[in-house]
């Protein structure tokens, strides 16, 4: 998730590694190795997530304050993905509004998550279920 965020600030803030680098505080070639794979230390861990401008425990995969945690990767994901945010806020808006109960929100989460699964199905190569229409 770390390489993915950071990726996505840089492209989206048209960024080299330099000036990535600058921004965060650390050398440019921290962050090639970032990038790479390689292990952050803790200190460069939590610089690198207040550049993100989002928690380092996102990082740390620790479990307990679960709802933060969840809120926190809502959060990071609307942050990676900004056409995402959009349809979130609309969402929000709508719901605040009273047009779409909880039942309709659940649905439609339960629905992207059934076609997240049949991705992932046809990557692994299995065939995918075919749904009769009626």
């Amino acid at each position: 998730m770390l390489v993915e965020l950071l990726n996505a600030k840089m492209k989206e803030k048209d960024l080299s590694f330099r000036e990535t680098a600058k921004q965060i505080g650390v050398s440019h070639t921290t962050i090639a190795r970032i990038l790479k794979g390689d292990q952050v230390d803790m200190k460069t861990l939590v610089a690198i997530a207040n550049w993100l401008d989002i928690s380092p425990s996102i990082f740390l995969g620790t479990k307990g304050a679960a709802e933060s945690t969840l809120s926190e990767k809502i959060a990071s994901v609307l942050k990676s993905e900004p056409k995402l945010k959009g349809v979130f806020e609309e969402t929000i808006i709508r719901i605040e509004r009273g047009e779409a109960s909880s039942q309709l929100i659940t649905e439609i989460v339960a629905y992207a998550k059934f076609r997240l699964d049949m991705e992932q199905m046809r990557g692994k190569g299995k065939k995918s279920v075919r749904l009769k229409q009626k």
